[in-house]
């Protein structure tokens, strides 16, 4: 696998400004609430925040 850079603290802000600017949209736009929407909010939460969360614990590790 090649390597990547972790994102930068201004990269995690954007991306998670992002996506709760979508999540809110879809909330408010008056859609019924039903599991598989609030599924669909999830696997979008893990897709973005997994790599967010993995690129903080990068640069923690490497100031120690």
């Amino acid at each position: 696998m090649a390597y990547r850079r972790p994102l930068t603290p201004t990269q995690m802000v954007v991306i998670t400004i992002l996506w709760l600017a979508l999540v809110i949209w879809i909330i408010s736009s008056g859609l019924r609430l039903d599991g598989l929407t609030i599924l669909m909010l999830a696997c979008s939460g893990v897709t973005v925040f997994y790599p967010i969360i993995k690129s903080w614990r990068e640069r923690k590790k490497k100031k120690k």
